[in-house]
């Protein structure tokens, strides 16, 4: 009849439910294969049924391991916290990550700033999101976007008969219209590289005025601004302004270091 059980284990011809003994072989097929699990963790040895599930597996051919979900208290790799796989589409579970490893670069390319599609009261997890219109470039410092809107003070409207300074770090445009009583400046601060300002003005007053241009690339040190009153023709620090709704719109703006501007 032959053997029927080694050290007590019972051996059938279909299948036994323990294994006597194994070996193992190196793979390295390009293909995939699954991981094999128990389902006790015994603390003394004791048989076990052996289980697979589809989606936990690793291709020995790519050293590619997928698994849908990974929770953990701490997690190494030699090349750093992932190593050098690649990215997943499920989180990562480790007591979760507050911070990131960031470095300098200087590159002349564009770079994708990245958004998130909640702005969360308290600690949650979010997507993280690019757009191909929505680039930085390190090397020239250059954002680029569709349409640019700094917020709901972006720009204001003024009705005082009185001077007027505008920080270009907060407002772009402004719309100014007032019954001037006398000559008025318009002062520009923080009006740094890049940065520009349009200011409409109306005198509604029934006497003509003069309008005074300065400004600065901060907070102090307002200078006059040379503004092109007409096409060709020699700058001015001044311009008047009509009485009985006279109107004036004028541009500033900081070009590389070189603040000017026109009135028209």
């Amino acid at each position: 009849m032959g053997i029927t059980a080694i050290n007590g284990v019972a051996i059938t011809a279909s299948q036994s439910t323990t294994a006597v003994s194994a070996s193992t072989q190196l793979v390295t097929t390009n293909a995939t294969h699954y991981f094999v699990f128990v389902d006790a963790n015994n603390l003394t040895s004791a048989p076990e049924i052996l289980g697979t599930v589809g989606n936990t597996t690793i291709n020995p051919s790519t050293g590619l391991m997928q698994v849908p979900i990974i929770t953990a208290s701490q997690m190494t790799a030699s090349n750093g916290l992932f190593g050098t796989s690649s990215w997943s589409t499920r989180s990562i579970t480790a007591s979760r990550a507050q911070t990131l490893e960031t470095i300098n670069v200087a590159t002349n390319a564009n770079y994708y700033p990245t958004f998130v599609d909640s702005a969360n009261a308290s600690t949650g997890t979010e997507l993280v999101y690019t757009d191909g219109d929505y680039t930085y470039n390190p090397s020239t410092n250059e954002l680029r976007a569709g349409i640019m809107n700094n917020s709901a003070a972006n720009t204001f409207s003024v009705t005082t008969d009185a001077n007027l300074t505008i920080d270009a770090s907060l407002t772009q445009s402004v719309w100014w219209v007032a019954s001037l009583t006398a000559t008025r400046s318009l002062i520009v601060s923080n009006l740094t590289s890049g940065r520009s300002v349009r200011v409409y003005i109306r005198n509604t007053n029934a006497t003509q005025r003069q309008i005074t241009f300065s400004g600065s690339t901060s907070t102090t040190g307002h200078a006059g601004i040379n503004m092109a009153i007409s096409a060709g023709g020699a700058s001015a620090l001044t311009q008047n302004i009509a009485g009985s709704n006279g109107t004036m719109l004028v541009n500033m703006e900081n070009f590389g270091g070189n603040i000017g501007g026109g009135v028209m």
